[in-house]
């Protein structure tokens, strides 16, 4: 996860940083500058086989972008949204649609999906992975 103020005019250093990186890992880069979101970072990250992290996070866009042959999702939330951790608090519905769409749709392209679903996402993080997991792998109804 890089720092919020790290922006795309470090592209070169991310470069030479990720091109010193063993090959036998994979490894997936959270960016929190929205100037990184461009092609040339996808390009970047295809370069070096990393994955873009894919963050459902209040204050950043949602994207259902692959850089490489696997995916890595963070469904983070909003912390002052959530008051305990014992229960769902937030209806992700639309959410959760969605993303079992994307979900979908990178299985069905071969591609290895990984996730973490964080308790303020929508209040209790066990009861959202098996919610997504129930969506994302039903099988979707013709309209």
């Amino acid at each position: 996860q890089l720092d919020h103020e790290f922006g795309p005019e470090g592209q070169p250093a991310l470069d030479r940083f990720l091109g010193s990186l063993p090959r036998d890992f994979r490894y997936a880069v959270d960016f929190r500058h929205t100037g990184w979101l461009s092609s040339a970072t996808w390009d970047l990250l295809a370069k070096h086989r990393a994955a873009l992290c894919l963050t459902d996070l209040h204050v950043e866009p949602k994207l259902a972008r692959a850089t490489t042959d696997w995916v890595y999702v963070r469904w983070l939330g909003n912390r002052k949204q959530i008051t305990r951790f014992n229960r769902v608090q937030i209806d992700r519905s639309r959410e959760l649609a969605w993303w079992a769409g994307v979900l979908r749709g990178f299985l069905a392209q071969g591609l290895n999906v990984y996730g973490f679903v964080n308790n303020c996402w929508s209040g209790f993080a066990p009861a959202s992975v098996q919610q997504l997991w129930d969506r994302a792998m039903a099988v979707p109804r013709p309209d």
